[in-house]
């Protein structure tokens, strides 16, 4: 009779340690997919900028890109992408906008995407307009560059 009260135990413990494990996996997914929600890499980006300057010309790119974040509340991050130091990115993401900037692999040719952080909550077309125009303000501020509105595909 112990014997069967153990085995009905262990059973009853295996299915509850089974469905709490489900839940943990379930919410865990969740939980990352609201922490990282946008996925650049089957997004298409709202808008696109390339912005063309000397190679030397970066501490004052990023000293623009700093400007334009603090006074839009967007958080920064700028990286190197590679190990000589001389290619770079800029991710900037506020509570509905995330714009991701790289170098090409054109030497001076900075591109810049801007992307709706939700896609089901997407942002007028007219306030990335609006952020664009300003951020071209920012980087007239540096001679000898260029500042170009692309087509999105």
């Amino acid at each position: 009779m112990l014997e069967k009260r153990t085995k009905i135990f262990v059973l009853i413990f295996l299915v509850l340690a089974t469905f709490a494990i489900c839940i943990l996996i379930t919410s865990g997914k969740a939980r990352i997919t609201a922490l990282n929600p946008s996925d650049n890499l089957v997004k298409s980006p709202a808008r696109a900028v390339a912005i063309t300057l000397d190679q030397g010309q970066h501490d004052q790119l990023f000293e623009q890109f700093r400007k334009f974040a603090a006074k839009h509340a967007f958080a920064i991050r700028i990286d190197p992408i590679d190990p000589t130091g001389e290619n770079f990115r800029v991710y900037m993401t506020s509570e509905d906008i995330e714009i991701v900037g790289l170098d090409s692999g054109d030497p001076g040719l900075f591109e810049m995407w801007f992307y709706n952080m939700y896609e089901e909550r997407p942002v007028p077309l007219s306030v990335f307009d609006e952020l664009i125009a300003d951020l071209k303000e920012y980087i007239e501020e540096i001679p000898n560059t260029t500042f170009t509105v692309e087509e999105v595909k």
